[in-house]
């Protein structure tokens, strides 16, 4: 695994189990989902969600936004979309390892 999935990793792992301020953005929300998809499913494929499964049409359009983006910038915007609206994720990872 390189560096890159590794911070990949963590970042999604932080989202998932790190204490929420409750700040999230449905746009930051947007974000993550399409980077994610994109980083572990390469570009939209399918048919676009109909008009009376909103959540799904923003989700796709989301993913759709980023064309054809690589795996690795899917990743790199995965990790500044997490930087930029939490800029204390990595010491999350410093305070829970030195409590072990």
């Amino acid at each position: 695994m390189t560096d890159q999935e590794t911070e990949f990793k963590r970042a999604q792992e932080y989202i998932q189990k790190a204490p929420s301020n409750g700040d999230t953005s449905n746009e930051d929300k947007l974000k993550y989902y399409a980077y994610y998809k994109q980083a572990t499913e390469g570009p939209a494929t399918g048919k676009r969600p109909g008009v009376f499964d909103l959540v799904a049409r923003y989700k796709y359009d989301a993913w759709a936004k980023l064309g054809k983006l690589s795996k690795e910038e899917a990743m790199a915007g995965y990790v500044k979309t997490l930087e930029q609206s939490a800029p204390e994720w990595r010491k999350y990872f410093e305070q829970t390892t030195s409590k072990l």
